[in-house]
């Protein structure tokens, strides 16, 4: 359980946000990766992707600034320690837990503005996509989905064990370029047979000679899920 002092350490940067151009009637939630801040994802999502969902709200959160073991203690926006990139290291699981937080707060403040759980999408990359998969299976309510980029199933285990009905028909997409040198692909790919396991419905994408990257063929493959999850309501 986090400490009142990483509390206070974990404050969360600037949020930017595309409003919809139409009628509020989904939300996406997307969490950037590592070092990173919410302003290139939403510079990403609002010339590209977000034209297509006139009636979807994105939220890209900027992390923490935290020092990172992993990068000599640089400080730098972080939604959790990481210490190695060996993936049966230690986890950093009360930061982890403080995103997944971080997360719920973003899905009650939909909900109090008419949008339910089976409305709302929580992503993420690298990082921010380990994030999102816990706090995406941990909550509640059955979610309208989870998308994973470059990422992995931190706290796989732990997560596993205490799902519930409602979690397992959240469905996931994870997204994993076959050349990452940081998050490796077998990684990913384990990490989605451990989601699938669990009794998640699952769908895995690979992409030939991807980096620790998106590609447009990717954002493609996401823009046509995001579609059939939270496609544009009747009365929109």
């Amino acid at each position: 359980m986090a400490t009142d002092e990483l509390r206070k350490e974990y404050a969360p940067g600037r949020e930017y946000r595309v409003e919809p151009r139409g009628k509020h009637t989904a939300t996406v939630i997307f969490l950037h990766g590592l070092g990173d801040t919410g302003a290139g994802w939403s510079y990403e999502f609002e010339n590209s992707v977000s034209v297509l969902f006139p009636h979807v709200r994105f939220i890209f959160p900027t992390a923490p600034t935290l020092s990172v073991s992993l990068n000599f203690g640089m400080r730098m926006p972080a939604w959790y320690d990481i210490k190695t990139l060996d993936k049966s290291g230690p986890m950093d699981e009360d930061r982890i837990l403080l995103g997944r937080e971080l997360v719920e707060s973003y899905i009650s403040k939909e909900a109090e503005s008419g949008i339910p759980s089976s409305r709302v999408v929580v992503a993420g990359f690298s990082q921010g996509g380990a994030i999102a998969l816990v706090a995406g299976l941990m909550h509640s309510q059955t979610l309208a989905g989870i998308a994973g980029l470059s990422t992995y199933f931190a706290m796989g285990e732990k997560v596993a064990a205490q799902l519930t009905d409602e979690n397992k028909k959240t469905p996931v997409i994870m997204f994993h370029g076959k050349a990452d040198p940081v998050v490796q692909f077998h990684f990913g790919k384990s990490s989605s047979e451990a989601i699938e396991r669990a009794g998640v419905p699952m769908t895995f994408k690979a992409y030939e000679g991807l980096p620790h990257s998106s590609c447009p063929e990717e954002m493609q493959d996401l823009v046509k899920w995001l579609n059939e999850r939270i496609p544009p309501t009747s009365n929109h």
